[in-house]
């Protein structure tokens, strides 16, 4: 199965002891950043092909990823709001266009572990963006591992990991297993909506902590969505970049 889409982008890894830059979302003007869609985008990127084609078992075999048209019923799938007016979403967009040698790399990954984290996605009834989430965690690499300790495709720390169910010891860390942690983090964005009943705020949550994205939210007066709260750069580049993906996928 051929994906046609022209690239996208996986944000840097941040230690949580790194001080981070805040900005308002509503009033920034923003700047150019580092290159996130270069070749040196998946420096694990040889060592995990080769551990994945040591398998014991086939993933492609088991998860049935020959599907046409899958790109066509993920995006039928899509729920939220693109904002595709929404300054920050439409740079990320061009970027997408501009650099194709991104999401070309990606290719075997999404072949091999898409269609099965869109079917639990959509077996639960959930607005099918949340399938991308692990394109900008990790890139789709389960042996991704970050500064601050998180790990796999979803990118758990520990403690939300074991909070969730997921096995973590010498021997086995289930954080990196496709099956255990995809179910581990429905499981969690299905509270956090449950907590912020929009989901913006809810994959925001995912990435920048659900109590501080509540102190964001209580900040504002009134209703607040994402695009109105003053959250750190991490996160501010990460709902528009996820939009971004989303709007390219549904692209005809």
């Amino acid at each position: 199965m051929f994906f046609p889409i022209q690239g996208c982008s996986t944000l840097p890894f941040y230690s949580a002891d790194q001080p981070k830059s805040y900005v308002n979302l509503q009033t920034v003007k923003w700047a150019p950043e580092p290159d996130f869609y270069g070749d040196d985008a998946l420096p694990g990127k040889k060592l995990t092909d080769h551990l994945l084609n040591h398998r014991k078992v086939s993933l492609e075999e088991e998860l049935h990823p020959d599907r046409n048209d899958f790109l066509e019923e993920l995006s039928r799938s899509f729920e939220l709001d693109h904002y595709l007016d929404n300054r920050r979403v439409q740079q990320e967009i061009s970027r997408l266009q501009q650099n194709p040698s991104y999401l070309e790399s990606l290719q075997p990954r999404l072949e091999r572990y898409l269609p099965f984290i869109c079917e639990k996605v959509l077996s639960r009834n959930l607005p099918g963006e949340l399938c991308l989430i692990p394109i900008i965690e990790s890139s789709l690499d389960p042996f991704a591992f970050s500064s601050g300790g998180a790990a796999g495709l979803w990118q758990f720390i520990p403690s939300t990991a074991k909070r969730y169910g997921l096995k973590i010891d010498w021997w086995v860390d289930e954080r990196r297993d496709l099956f255990a942690s995809t179910d581990a983090a429905l499981d969690y964005l299905v509270y956090l909506n449950s907590r912020f009943d929009d989901w913006l705020l809810t994959i925001a949550s995912y990435n920048w902590g659900e109590g501080r994205v509540a102190r964001a939210t209580n900040q504002i007066s009134g209703a607040a969505g994402f695009f109105d709260l003053r959250v750190p750069a991490e996160t501010a580049g990460y709902i528009p970049r996820l939009l971004a993906i989303a709007a390219v996928f549904s692209a005809p």
